[in-house]
């Protein structure tokens, strides 16, 4: 107890507007380095404890200090936190999906009363990890797309998606999946390592993985993209074109609000000094902006409100179409290979009347907690 400083620490929007915040180095006696002088990475004690901060700011609450918080939940490189979408009675509201270095999934209930607010599933570790390996040190994590009919694609809403991990152990190309109703599923093989990897969230529902680096050497692969489609039949595509260099460690991706991402800093390799950062920026062109052979065109959005309420019809104008589906994407915020705030929420299925669709908010604050998200019209092929 009584650690209260953070470096590297986790923040997770909650659906009653709360943050999380979770993990961190405690930095007890922080040495002013002068200029010129070689940085100390990672010195410090661990702080596991936990925190509920009201998103204005004005108050703080510790829920879970240290000594009560499992081991489990630590990352050196952040904890990967989701607030799952289900609430009263399937489970307590606000519940969060945890994972730190060991790839064990933590179960954690900010509201139940003391001794209650902790569930480690210990007996069901990343397939294939050992403790040695530090398993999702340097994994990417995402939260798979969350569909208006849930199961609509073999997963339950609430399963995640995890790529890459630690140096040289099988994580490091290997892509998993846990399942929120029945744990670990069959993986699949990146055919390439990658530490340090970006997962986006795509509007057409696929899961664009890119960017890490080869621990083992260099590999060119690496600077392809890998797309995994779930939507059934399932499939596993390479970008056709390559990047001009390799972003490894610190290397960022993020969904631009006209489906384009962007892709911008990393190292050439691992944790090597901050000189080796790149400065510049690409645009990756997903399969979904390639040119059509044949109309119809790509739908265009025109009209949409500002702001929706949960379950409240809204409409949507648009040219092109016709609309098959509308979905909401929450803004990325990545750092370290995880994205605290994606969120891929499908709306359901629409009505359409000419150029304009009919559509419904989301369900409830579980399955899309309040803020701000990017709104995409999709056609039948998506």
């Amino acid at each position: 107890t009584g650690k209260n400083l953070r470096w590297y620490g986790t923040v997770t929007r909650l659906s009653d507007e709360r943050m999380l915040v979770t993990s961190g180095y405690e930095l007890a006696g922080i040495q002013v380095l002068q200029p010129g002088a070689a940085t100390v990475h990672h010195p410090g004690d661990h702080n596991r404890s936990v925190e509920v901060w009201l998103a204005s700011g004005a108050s703080r609450q510790e829920i879970s200090t240290h000594l009560q918080t499992p081991e489990a939940v630590w990352n050196p490189d952040y904890t990967h936190a989701f607030q799952i979408p289900y609430g009263p009675p399937l489970v307590p509201a606000n519940t969060v999906l945890m994972f730190g270095e060991a790839g064990v999934p933590v179960y954690f209930f900010p509201d139940a009363p003391q001794g209650s607010r902790w569930l480690t599933l210990s007996n069901m570790p990343r397939p294939g990890a050992t403790s040695a390996d530090a398993p999702n040190h340097g994994t990417a994590s995402v939260l798979l797309p969350l569909r208006a009919s849930n199961g609509e694609w073999n997963y339950a809403n609430g399963s995640v998606m995890q790529a890459g991990g630690g140096r040289e152990s099988a994580m490091e190309r290997s892509i998993d999946f846990f399942e929120i109703s029945s744990g670990w599923a069959q993986g699949i093989d990146l055919g390439v390592r990658r530490r340090y990897p970006a997962t986006v969230l795509l509007p057409d529902g696929k899961v664009l993985v890119v960017s890490g680096y080869d621990a083992t050497g260099a590999n060119p692969a690496i600077r392809n993209a890998h797309y995994l489609d779930l939507k059934p039949p399932a499939s596993f595509s390479t970008g056709v074109s390559a990047s001009g260099e390799v972003r490894g460690y610190h290397n960022v991706a993020l969904l631009l609000p006209d489906g384009r991402v962007l892709i911008a800093g990393g190292r050439s390799a691992g944790e090597t000094g901050p000189e080796d950062e790149k400065p510049n920026l690409r645009y990756l062109y997903p399969p979904y902006l390639s040119p059509r052979d044949s109309p119809p065109p790509r739908p265009v959005i025109t009209a949409a409100p500002q702001t929706i309420g949960y379950g409240s019809s809204f409409a949507v104008e648009f040219s092109g179409g016709p609309v098959s589906e509308v979905v909401l994407m929450g803004l990325g915020s990545m750092t370290h290979a995880f994205d605290t705030n994606q969120r891929y929420v499908q709306l359901a299925a629409p009505s359409q009347s000419g150029n304009a669709v009919q559509v419904s908010g989301p369900a409830d604050v579980q399955t899309a907690p309040p803020g701000h998200y990017m709104l995409f019209v999709l056609d039948a092929n998506r």
